[in-house]
This record gives structure tokens, sequence and C-alpha cells, in this order.
């Protein structure tokens, strides 16, 4: 159910065993089930902020180009390919039901792997956090998806006393998309590769 990247230099804890001697060296990454709500809005803002700039006219050119301006505008044609519309718009979303559940993620999995069955137990502040995030979500499909962990739907204003699936339903839930994190990788790939693809890849020189 959980995806976590394996970190490309000596962790931590290959230092403390000697392992690893030399820099660099990155903490190792957090589980995916561990985000918080400010990672996952910064994981959005990111790719919002990387697809505005490629969309710019002058996306390609360099500083010293008389052609640079202060306020380009987007490139149409760009714009409607698949990997900054609709195939970005489905990353977005999945990106923002998984924000959305961000506070109690973690404890539903570690109690997913204790038991098959039973309610939830979780933490009152938690649930109505998530309930808020929900409850500010603009998209339909999005609350819609989100409030599949209820086994009946939230009231917006709530004092963290809401009803989840029992286990054995939460458990099929988070392991289906767009919650199984296998899932939400598979439309970042083709946006993010076009991304670089886009600006960078198709003129290098490390190009095959």
């Amino acid at each position: 159910m959980n995806a976590v990247g394996a970190p490309p230099y000596g962790t931590d804890k290959d230092e403390e065993l000697g392992l690893v001697t030399t820099t660099p060296r990155v903490t190792s990454p957090d589980n995916l089930a561990k985000w918080d709500v400010e990672r996952w809005s910064d994981l959005q803002d990111d790719l919002e902020h990387i697809r505005d700039i490629l969309l710019r006219q002058d996306a390609v050119l360099n500083l010293k180009d008389e052609s640079m301006a202060e306020n380009p505008e987007m490139d149409e044609e760009r714009a409607e390919m698949a990997s900054f519309g609709k195939k970005y718009q489905i990353l977005i979303q999945c990106l923002e039901v998984n924000k959305a559940i961000a506070p109690i993620r973690w404890d539903l999995e570690e109690q997913i792997l204790k038991t098959d069955e039973g309610q939830p137990e979780l933490d009152k502040k938690k649930v109505a956090e998530v309930v808020r995030i929900i409850s500010e979500i603009k998209n339909e499909r999005c609350v819609e998806v989100a409030e599949t962990l209820f086994a009946k739907k939230p009231a917006k204003k709530n004092k963290g006393t809401e009803t989840f699936e029992d286990i054995s339903a939460l458990a099929k839930i988070l392991d289906s998309k767009p919650f199984k994190y296998v899932f939400r990788q598979k439309p970042s790939h083709p946006c993010t590769h076009f991304f670089l693809s886009t600006a960078y890849l198709s003129c290098s020189p490390f190009a095959a």
C-alpha cells in the first residue's frame, strides 16, 4: 500500500554503520503515507510552478535573448497538450485527495496492519482536520473520492466523531486508486517526463 523511494546517496543510518564516510549525503526519505498536509501542498505548488514556467513562450530562450519578456504570454499550443492539460489535472486531483486524508493516513495504515476488522481508532482533532480540508475542496469529484473513507458523508461542521468504514473496507479503499501510491506515480511519470523533454531533453547533448 505504501511507497517510498530509495535514497540516491548514503543515509544517516549508513553513516552510523560506517558504510558511508563521504558527502553528499541525504536523510532517508519519508514514506509517502507519513506526509503531512503541508508536504502534499508543497508538491502541488512546485508542479504548478514548473508547469507555468514551461508554458511561457520564452521558456526555452536564454537570458541574453532580446525577445525575453517580463510578462510573457502562455504558449497556447503547448498548453493543449495532454501532459500540460488532462494528464496534469489527473495528477493534481490525485494529490488533492491524498492531501485531504494526510492527517489520518499513517494511523490508518498502522491499524490496517494490526487487524482486519472493527472500526479504526482515530484522533478526533485529526479527523476534524480531514473533514475541514475536504469541505474546502472545490472539485466535486475529489470530494466524492475523499469521502469514500466515511461510512456516512461527513458534516461540514463536526467534532471529529464521523463514522468511517470498517478496517477491512478501508484496506481495500487505500489499496485502490487514487489512494494507492503506485497509481499516483503513473500519471506523474508522463507529466514530469514531458515537462523535462519539452524544455531540456529535446536539445540536450545527453539525450540518446
